[in-house]
Formats: structure tokens, C-alpha cells, sequence
């Protein structure tokens, strides 16, 4: 009994940081010079992708970056750079769902 609850309390104690960590970060923003790069790598990597789950999954892991991003530049108030994050949202959304068709 005493070995069971060790082993629920090491997994509880592992497991609940993975899950509080699983929040994207905003990582470069529209406002950087760099970010670019950062869109184009992305762009290259969703390209050289040939499995339609996966091209799926790494749109909707990058959608996710760019939301946190909108919420990161709302906070600034950067209309500009807010539309620009909103507009690559809703292409890697649109991407994702089509990939998921397939």
C-alpha cells in the first residue's frame, strides 16, 4: 500500500509542472525584426511536412504561438503588430483544417 502511494505522489509530483507548462510562449513578436525568420521557419518546416496529423499538429502548435502573441502585443497596444499575429492565427488555423480533411 505505502509503495502505491509513493508511486502516485512521484507522479503527481512529475506530471502537474508538465501540465502547467504546456502553455505556448509568445517567442518573437510581429514588433521584432526578426520575426521574419521565425515566420519563415515555420513556414519551411509546415512545407517539408509530408504527414497530414502531424502538418496538422505543428499548424495548431503555431497558431497557438500566434495567440499568445496577440495577447502579448494587446497588452502593449500595437494595433498593427496585433493584425499582423491575428493574420498568422487564422492562416495556420485554416492550414491545420485542411490538413485534417485530408
Amino acid at each position: 500500500m505505502a509503495r502505491h502511494f509513493l508511486i502516485l505522489a512521484l507522479v503527481i509530483i512529475f506530471a502537474v509542472p508538465i501540465l502547467v507548462s504546456a502553455a505556448p510562449s509568445a517567442g518573437l513578436k510581429p514588433t521584432s525584426f526578426f520575426y521574419f525568420f521565425d515566420t519563415m521557419a515555420e513556414s519551411i518546416n509546415l512545407f517539408f511536412t509530408f504527414n497530414q496529423e502531424k502538418k496538422a499538429e505543428k499548424a495548431l502548435a503555431y497558431a497557438d504561438e500566434r495567440l499568445a502573441e496577440v495577447e502579448a502585443l494587446a497588452e502593449v497596444q500595437n494595433p498593427n503588430a496585433v493584425k499582423t499575429a491575428i493574420a498568422g492565427y487564422e492562416k495556420n488555423i485554416a492550414l491545420a483544417a485542411e490538413a485534417s480533411k485530408k
